[in-house]
């Protein structure tokens, strides 16, 4: 449940599965959906979010070149975040509780 506004929609169900995480994200939900919302924008790359352990786990499905424009717009949007980049993930990171 959102605390700052309607609760946000779920994480694509194709991004949760297949997504390669990013970055990991203090902020409420509708602040990170609609940073995240811009950044696939800007990007023009498929992103999106879930909770994971409190924090917001975003994903981006592509390869490095899309990779490298999400980069770009995470740095171009990030003084616009309305939250606290909290960790970048590296290429091959598994993320917050995705592991198995």
């Amino acid at each position: 449940m959102a605390t700052d506004g309607p609760t946000p929609k779920p994480c694509d169900r194709k991004i949760f599965k297949n997504g390669t995480p990013i970055l990991l994200i203090d902020g409420a939900s509708n602040a990170v959906e609609h940073w995240v919302k811009a950044v696939a924008k800007r990007s023009r790359v498929e992103v999106d979010w879930h909770y994971s352990g409190g924090r917001a786990q975003v994903l981006y499905l592509g390869d490095s070149h899309d990779r490298a424009r999400v980069e770009e717009a995470i740095i171009a949007l990030e003084g616009t975040l309305k939250g606290t980049i909290l960790q970048r993930f590296e290429l091959g990171d598994k993320g917050v509780f995705r592991a198995i």
